[in-house]
């Protein structure tokens, strides 16, 4: 019976011990990369951005807006339908109709329009009467 106690003693002081390492490895890299550890500082992302009931928020139709980070500074529009794409006019459809979905690297706000996977995709398809369609 004592020896038991004595076990859960030490397996509770090696708990402690690692979870005490694990608190000091985090302030240690905290204080050694604290730059790089932000968050892109954008200015002006909450004029493409619109409340929404549903979901909480959505792309603001016809929005334009300069974003400003440590890395780069890049032009953000969103089309008449409120998407991060160009507008793509009513009519009789092209061969295929390519429609992307993702997420921030689909809004890829860091790039130019030409730049983002959508408008490249549909550039290496141009031959084929390719339409693609950033839904984001």
């Amino acid at each position: 019976m004592s020896r038991r106690p004595r076990v859960q003693r030490s397996i509770l002081r090696g708990l402690g011990l690692v979870i005490l390492l694990a608190i000091g490895v985090e302030i240690l890299l905290r204080a050694l990369y604290a730059g790089s550890l932000q968050l892109p500082a954008y200015t002006q992302v909450d004029l493409l951005r619109v409340p929404h009931p549903l979901k909480g928020w959505d792309l603001n139709p016809n929005a334009s807006a300069v974003l400003v980070a440590s890395t780069y500074t890049s032009t953000v529009n969103i089309n008449s339908q409120g998407l991060r794409d160009i507008d793509h006019e009513p009519g009789p459809a092209p061969n295929f109709r390519i429609v992307v979905l993702g997420d921030s690297y689909m809004d890829a706000y860091q790039l130019p329009m030409p730049g983002i996977f959508s408008r490249r995709l549909e550039h290496e398809l141009r031959d084929q009467d390719v339409e693609v369609i950033n839904l984001g």
